[in-house]
């Protein structure tokens, strides 16, 4: 539940990503300009580069990451297939309901078909989805979706994405957090933190 998994990501992003760079000012590019750029937020360069990901995620969470339009989604049919579990919160009057709701739903497979069913599937059924963006979209996706205010399940899957793209690509993404500092939501009761420099003490 909530599973997520590199597919593929470009090979040798960072010899790509600084080839790339060095066109804007025909002048050979290293590291500390790929860190300069991403600092200054010039983030185009970033488009060039791919990861996809294949993530088992709620029909809520689905609905959520959609929004992000610069990623690009394939997702389990549920007009052909049927789902069988549930992504879990916790709370076991939910759970519970959510239970009856999916038991509800598979019986209802046999008698009236998958496309019909489907109209009574809980948001809690859980997708196969894969999951493709550019580093660009990536870093504007994470801090958004690592954010205390967004759901759980969302979060829990941008953390795990995040995890995965900075053990790859450090220099890109070991910054990519949401912008306390500069979060304008003054009743947001955050359980991140930062430390004396200024940086995020995360999970």
């Amino acid at each position: 539940m909530g599973a997520v998994e590199l597919v593929s990501i470009t090979p040798n992003a960072m010899e790509l990503l600084e080839r790339v760079a060095s066109v804007c000012y025909q002048k050979k590019a290293n590291e500390n300009v790929i860190k300069k750029i991403l600092d200054a937020g010039h983030w185009s360069v970033f488009e060039h580069c791919y990861a996809t990901f294949h993530i088992y995620m709620s029909v809520a969470c689905l609905l959520q990451i959609t929004r992000h339009r610069h990623l690009s989604f394939t997702v389990q049919s549920s007009r052909y297939t049927k789902l069988n579990e549930c992504y879990e919160t916790g709370d076991s009057s939910i759970d519970m309901a959510v239970g009856i709701a999916m038991e509800s739903y598979q019986s209802m497979v046999p008698v009236w078909g998958t496309e019909k069913a489907m109209y009574g599937m809980p948001k809690a059924a859980l997708y196969e989805v894969y999951v493709t963006g550019n580093f660009r979209a990536w870093l504007e996706y994470l801090p958004k979706r690592m954010c205390q205010r967004a759901m759980k399940e969302h979060r829990d899957v941008a953390w795990k994405i995040k995890r995965i793209l900075e053990k790859e690509y450090p220099l890109i993404f070991k910054a990519a957090f949401p912008n306390c500092a500069g979060c304008l939501d003054k009743k947001c009761a955050m359980n991140l933190y930062f430390n004396d420099k200024g940086e995020h003490e995360h999970e």
